[in-house]
């Protein structure tokens, strides 16, 4: 643990065949033919996954997939946290002899793949060497307590990377770069936004209920200037009819024009009432 996630630098096929015991106690470590490399930032979200797993935290070890750009598809996170529980759950009442932390990754590795979630190669040989090496300490000591071991390892070691210069340092660089692309951003926005490639969309529904009522009340408008015009030719045609075009043809068109208009007040009243 202290080569993956102190050091940065691990023996990437730590088998039996390749570690021997010294006299006074040491473990040395043989053919580093395969060795994997860490970058600090991916320690500790490492760190944070294996925490995750040996705590039961879901929700942090999905936020650790996205802290290294991979993330489970929304449409099926529900369906992986219902997974990783029935193995969280199954596992926590595992006694010593029973827990396996390498069928457990194992496990966690088959769900990934269904999921069509790749992990990054080196995280992958941190898993292998992490199991080998939980299996042989099984072996040694069939009581060993590993997640008695880790758990509070990795939670001391996420502290203390909270507050190192390293850590600190890192995040003053991130603040200090996101603010000195915001002119260039804005900048971006503006330009897309003056060249219309940037369209802004706002939806009221106050608003389009107030232009129904506007539509609404022109409508009207128009039939009440209609009926008065209708009117004032009635009256007209009424008092002339008979010096311009004759008796019974006046009153033909008066009978035409009285049905119009008693269309249009029904046009009126009709829209009056069905609001």
């Amino acid at each position: 643990l202290k080569q993956i996630f102190v050091d940065g630098f691990f023996h990437g096929d730590p088998h039996p065949g390749n570690l021997l015991v010294t006299d006074d106690g040491r473990v040395v470590f043989l053919d580093f033919g395969m060795v994997g490399i860490l970058r600090p930032e991916r320690r500790l979200t490492y760190t944070r996954i294996i925490y995750a797993i040996i705590s039961n935290d879901i929700n942090m070890l999905l936020d650790s997939f996205d802290d290294i750009g991979i993330g489970v598809p929304p449409e099926l996170v529900e369906d992986f946290k219902d997974e990783m529980y029935a193995i969280f759950k199954e596992t926590k009442n595992y006694t010593l002899d029973q827990f396996s932390f390498s069928d457990t990754m194992n496990t966690l590795t088959s769900i990934l793949n269904r999921y069509r979630i790749v992990m990054p190669g080196n995280f992958m040989l941190m898993i292998k060497v992490v199991s080998m090496v939980s299996d042989v300490g099984a072996q040694l000591d069939p009581q060993f307590d590993v997640i008695g071991k880790v758990e509070p390892f990795l939670s001391k070691l996420m502290v203390s990377s909270m507050f190192r210069a390293e850590s600190i340092e890192d995040a003053r660089s991130s603040i200090t770069r996101e603010v000195m692309g915001f002119p260039k951003l804005l900048k971006k926005f503006l330009d897309n936004f003056s060249s219309g490639r940037t369209r802004m969309e706002v939806t009221v529904p106050e608003l389009n209920q107030m232009q129904s009522s506007i539509n609404e009340m022109g409508r009207k408008m128009f039939l009440g200037l209609l009926a008065m015009g209708l009117v004032i030719g009635l009256s007209i045609l009424i008092s002339f009819n008979q010096i311009i075009i004759g008796e019974w043809m006046g009153l033909i068109l008066v009978f035409a024009g009285a049905a119009l208009l008693v269309t249009v007040l029904k046009g009126i009243t009709g829209s009056s009432s069905g609001e």
